[in-house]
Order: structure tokens, then sequence, then C-alpha cells
């Protein structure tokens, strides 16, 4: 499974994947400080979120794309297609 199930799984599929492609978000295993820099820029292009809905978002991010775990395996043809 590329995205596992838990807390703020539907909120990256329902607002990341409208800007990002699959690929860019699950093959990029950014530390817990890159991921925390992302969200400072990321967080205003999703402001109807709720503080709490993003801090979800993110968490899950963190915890599920991290330089700590290996990069969930895609098809090669995936990749080649795949916009960022």
């Amino acid at each position: 499974m590329i995205f596992p199930t838990g807390p703020g799984r539907d909120l990256v599929l329902n607002n990341c994947l409208s800007c990002h492609g699959i690929v860019r978000i699950v093959t990029m295993q950014r530390t817990q400080n890159q991921w925390q820099y992302v969200k400072r820029i990321m967080r205003p292009r999703v402001s109807p979120l709720s503080d709490a809905d993003a801090n979800s978002l993110f968490a899950y991010l963190a915890a599920h794309f991290n330089d700590a775990k290996p990069v969930p395996p895609l098809p090669a043809w995936f990749l080649d297609m795949s916009p960022w």
C-alpha cells in the first residue's frame, strides 16, 4: 500500500494530490526537520484546513515518508509517466 491507513491519510489524498503527483510525495523521504520546513512553506497554501487538520496531515507525512523508511515500491512505468 502506497499510502498506509492512519490519521491524516485522507487529508493528504484530498489536499496534496491536487497539486503534487504521488511520486513526488512518496519518493521524497524527508527528515523530521525537512518536513517541518515543508509544513512552514506549504501551510499558507492549504489555508482552508484547520490547524489541527494541517498538523495531522504533516504528522502523517512525517510518520510514513521519512528518511528511516524505504521508498514504497512503484512500478517503473508509473515513475516514468507521473508528473512531479
